[in-house]
């Protein structure tokens, strides 16, 4: 299941569309069907008829992209006393799956400002909504940023918007870079992606070496080698490898995956700092610091139990 915040911006129909660009369709073929809950928060003031028309425009958008009228949902949600834009969605975010079997998928579109360019002295990439999502949704969260395409996309001669990447050529598919240590979140993570994939796409196992890693490099090489062969034979990509980039003298993870980031249209990572208890509502530093400053999108896989 899918859920996707809506507030009438251009970015967050961005987010509408990444989602039907990233659902699996041969669900369809099997009788299983990937649900799209759309949701929307009422600020004090606002009605639910009051926002009505954006979420009409959302059902619109998303069967001309071929999803199912029956299994698009819209929620209104209206604000408790005392409570943020951001509480309502993490909120829901976190409770939309309880009693059902499928797992939910979070999305929603990055506002933040760069305060450097209106005289501030921080960068800041993401909106508070946004960094609060991040750290404290459960379940698979995805960031969408300014990386590519308009509110109303390419679209095809029926009107459908047209699956298309960074590089602005639907033939090549998108680039899906996923960042990989070992670990079991990184495991997670590389999952995630691999089911984010359709035909013709491109997935990229990465493994950041830095001083001393040399023996985990190794093991992630020969374990992701072998389930990349797997995954780019099972899914049809046009290409799936491991890559190893090496830092280079005062390099870090964050600088690294950034960068590669620049060259794919979604980078997928887990945050593993989450396992501590008194960091259960922390995003992981470099998850943060990548998802502030990496141009494309961003998800991050969750290691909530």
């Amino acid at each position: 299941m899918w859920i996707v915040a809506l507030d009438g911006s251009e970015i967050s129909f961005r987010a509408l569309r990444l989602v039907t660009f990233l659902m699996n369709p041969k669900h369809v073929l099997k009788g299983v069907h990937d649900n799209v809950v759309v949701i929307t928060v009422l600020k004090p003031g606002e009605t639910e008829a009051s926002k009505n028309h954006i979420l009409n425009d959302a059902r619109v958008k998303l069967i001309k992209c071929g999803v199912g009228d029956f299994n698009i949902r819209t929620k209104a949600i209206t604000l408790p006393d005392g409570w943020e834009v951001g509480d309502a969605l993490v909120y829901f975010a976190n409770h939309a799956h309880m009693g059902r079997s499928a797992s939910s998928h979070f999305v929603l579109g990055a506002q933040g400002i760069d305060k450097a360019a209106t005289g501030g002295s921080k960068m800041a990439h993401l909106g508070s909504i946004a960094e609060q999502c991040l750290a404290k949704v459960k379940v698979p969260v995805t960031i969408v940023k300014n990386a590519w395409g308009t509110k109303h996309a390419d679209c095809d001669g029926l009107g459908r918007p047209v699956r298309v990447g960074h590089d602005g050529n639907p033939k090549s598919g998108l680039h899906i870079a996923c960042a990989v240590d070992g670990t079991f979140t990184s495991d997670a993570a590389f999952d995630l992606a691999a089911s984010l994939c359709r035909e013709g796409d491109t997935l990229s196992a990465v493994f950041v070496m830095g001083t001393g890693s040399d023996r985990r490099a190794t093991m992630c090489e020969s374990n992701y080698t072998i389930e990349c062969a797997k995954v780019g034979e099972s899914r049809k990509l046009k290409q799936c490898e491991f890559v190893k980039v090496v830092l280079g003298k005062g390099g870090s993870v964050a600088k690294a995956l950034v960068e590669i980031g620049k060259d794919c249209d979604v980078l997928v990572m887990g945050s593993v700092e989450l396992t501590k208890i008194e960091k259960r509502h922390v995003l992981g530093s470099v998850a943060m610091g990548i998802a502030k400053h990496a141009p494309c999108h961003l998800c991050v896989a969750k290691n909530y139990a």
